[in-house]
């Protein structure tokens, strides 16, 4: 272990770095290695630990996306957000769907255990399976969809999930959603609506959404530039996901700007700008995937 010693009436060492509570560690001191003090005494052994830390859950779910109270029957993705980092567990067995009944639903999660981490480990991503999503996929045709307008259906996340401490959380989590009809069609800038700020202003730019658009795509979708060159500064969504705001570091300048939308963009079903995730039937054109930005231009008077 890295450390130096000292000799004042006694040996004593410093760790380089404090000691793991809870853990053990062996010490071994040699008097035949202490040239000058003349000693031949065998070599003496113990281990030694330092007290662990007595701890208590203290890590909940502190958000679920979607954050409405309505979902499309062909929802793709939820992500779950932590108060504090977790484990290196996965949410199969820890996460569940209970319909109004209190039955719980099968099948409607991809059974996955890695992967799906932001690098914090407080964001988790929850994929529905899509071969149940996907009409005229096997699962689809064999099971249907696991969600169905006009029902309920209840996402539960078990205490019993593990922080990064070892710790379950601090309590149950329960979000009950209303499930609506399915959101089939492409998504489309032109039904967005563009609220432009005044020059000389640190207003924000409001973009507001005809549907909800998916939480951790939206976070990294957007962003404005001015000629050649991105702004800086800070966005927010609206409740529901169903709006985006953009507040400059600086002043806005009186002219041309430009909101920047990237093609991976999607709604809560996986539709994206042009393209629908639905392909209805084998003889429907199935429109090329663009990895071009799409840019709505506005202008600040």
């Amino acid at each position: 272990m890295a450390g130096h010693y000292t000799l004042d009436g006694s040996l004593k060492f410093w760790p380089s770095f404090p000691l793991d509570p809870g853990r053990e560690y062996d010490v071994r001191f040699d008097p035949s290695q202490v040239a000058r003090a003349g000693l031949s005494a065998r070599a003496i052994t113990a281990a030694i630990s330092v007290p662990g830390t007595v701890r208590s859950p203290s890590t909940f779910v502190d958000a679920v996306y979607p954050s409405g109270d309505v979902m499309p029957e062909n929802l793709l993705r939820m992500y779950l957000l932590f108060s504090k980092p977790m484990g290196q567990q996965g949410g199969r067995g820890h996460i569940t769907f209970v319909d109004d009944a209190g039955h719980e639903v099968p099948d409607v999660v991809v059974p996955l255990d890695t992967d799906l981490w932001n690098a914090e480990r407080t964001r988790y991503t929850v994929i529905l399976d899509p071969g149940r999503v996907k009409r005229e996929i096997l699962p689809n045709r064999e099971m249907g969809r696991a969600l169905h307008a006009g029902h309920g259906i209840t996402v539960v996340v078990k205490r019993d999930w593990t922080d990064a401490h070892g710790l379950p959380l601090t309590a149950e989590f329960r979000h009950r959603y209303r499930i609506g009809p399915a959101e089939e069609h492409a998504l489309s800038t032109i039904q967005w609506h563009l609220t432009a700020p005044a020059a000389g202003s640190r207003d924000a730019l409001t973009v507001t959404f005809p549907k909800p658009l998916d939480f951790g795509l939206l976070q990294r979708s957007l962003s404005v530039r001015r000629g050649d060159t991105n702004i800086a500064g800070d966005m927010r969504m609206a409740p529901g996901e169903a709006g985006w705001e953009f507040v400059p570091r600086s002043e806005w300048q009186h002219g041309p700007y430009v909101l920047t939308v990237e093609p991976i963009l999607e709604d809560l079903a996986g539709n994206r700008i042009g393209r629908a995730f639905e392909v209805l039937s084998r003889g429907d054109a199935v429109p090329v995937e663009s990895s071009v930005p799409v840019l709505v231009p506005f202008i600040v008077r």
